[in-house]
């Protein structure tokens, strides 16, 4: 996470325009998935009568808050991962399997300690589902050929249909990995098995056949008056079909592939994602705004924040004035009250977690498209 944006310098610095950073990395060994390892990352110096632009880091007289060069890059994503594999590593850890974004260079990190003698664990790497999904809506609508078999009659139409329609099938591919998943007990061979059937209900039922999804689809199905998924989608119209072409087919085949593939499921086959790391840079974000620079305690804030992340924030706060020498008395009423906050923090984690809100969310969005589309309509009269 960084304090401006990465993109926000262009034509007012040669350097990467952010300059501060914080690298955080999570277990998922437990339901917490706590931060376990972080890296803060500065380039600026709270003694500015001392250190100048050019200074080098710690090289001039009392505290230098700086830690990196500002020529040093501060995206260096690689290095920060390596940083942290060190830290776990003087702890007595040795990461194996590592989840991260497909595009992120936190895996060559630990690969290159494990090849330099460093480590003695093999790194397994996996990839993030959300961002697997998010790669699969762009390669559907980058894909060549498929917009041109959109059931719409005008361009703009057909451009909006595929964006529906991407939306759709990345949806779709997860739904039935994550069903899966669950009905499998987690077991990859065979998932894998159900879901190279699967991969074919899926094509066949985008054309208007749902026999296939009968059988192997454990999202859809048009037996016994259940919906099928077009008819229970938030993107697509009840009446959504594609031709029955070959062409059409391989194009579907190729959409499916590309998340429901051998391939990808190998690197999927956790159904891990970084959404806590997410999460924990937002909370991070509130103690460390954009918008103010906190050059001396920047770390400080930072870990503060994660504390009130891996521990809840009464449960935090009670431990930081037991290490601060001003314990808060149990039973008191500043302990009650912390108490207090700490469940309903608990509860309301439960909460986001649950089938009601998920279907609540789902609900929300389908009634907002339904909105949306009816608003289009009126438009076009």
């Amino acid at each position: 996470m960084y304090n401006n944006p990465i993109y926000s310098g262009m034509g007012k610095t040669p350097f990467q325009p952010a300059t501060q950073c914080t690298y955080n990395m999570l277990e998922n060994n437990t339901y917490k998935h706590s931060i376990v390892s972080t890296r803060q990352v500065s380039k600026l110096c709270s003694n500015k009568s001392e250190h100048k632009t050019k200074t080098k880091v710690k090289s001039h007289k009392g505290h230098c808050s700086a830690n990196i060069e500002m020529h040093d890059s501060i995206g260096s994503e690689e290095r920060w991962a390596k940083d942290c594999l060190l830290d776990l590593k003087n702890d007595g850890l040795e990461v194996q399997e590592i989840t991260t974004d497909p595009d992120s260079s936190a895996f060559r990190a630990a690969e290159s300690l494990f090849k330099a003698g460093t480590t003695n664990t093999q790194p397994i790497h996996f990839l993030d589902t959300r961002h697997v999904s998010a790669n699969h809506r762009n390669f559907i609508k980058k894909m060549s050929g498929l917009k041109e078999i959109m059931p719409a009659r005008l361009v703009s139409e057909k451009d909006k249909m595929l964006k529906r329609f991407a939306l759709d099938m990345a949806a779709r591919c997860q739904a039935e990995y994550n069903a899966a998943f669950d009905k499998f007990n987690m077991d990859s061979v065979r998932v894998k098995v159900h879901l190279s059937y699967a991969c074919h209900a899926i094509v066949s039922c985008y054309q208007g056949d749902h026999n296939g999804c009968t059988k192997y689809s454990l999202v859809c199905s048009n037996r016994n008056s259940l919906k099928t998924w077009t008819e229970k989608s938030a993107y697509l119209k009840n009446n959504f079909k594609l031709n029955k072409s070959e062409n059409t087919a391989a194009l579907l085949r190729e959409c499916v592939k590309y998340r429901l593939g051998p391939t990808m499921l190998n690197r999927t086959c956790k159904n891990t994602n970084t959404q806590k790391a997410e999460a924990t840079n937002r909370a991070i974000r509130a103690t460390v705004p954009s918008n103010v620079t906190f050059t001396r305690n920047y770390k400080g804030r930072v870990h503060t924040a994660i504390h009130n992340v891996n521990n809840g924030p009464g449960e935090s706060i009670v431990k930081l004035c037991k290490a601060a020498g001003v314990p808060i008395e149990p039973g008191s009423r500043a302990a009650r009250g912390l108490k207090n906050i700490q469940q309903h923090n608990e509860k309301h984690k439960l909460y986001k977690q649950s089938k009601q809100y998920t279907d609540q969310r789902c609900s929300k969005k389908h009634e907002l498209y339904k909105i949306y589309d009816e608003y289009q309509e009126e438009k076009t009269r």
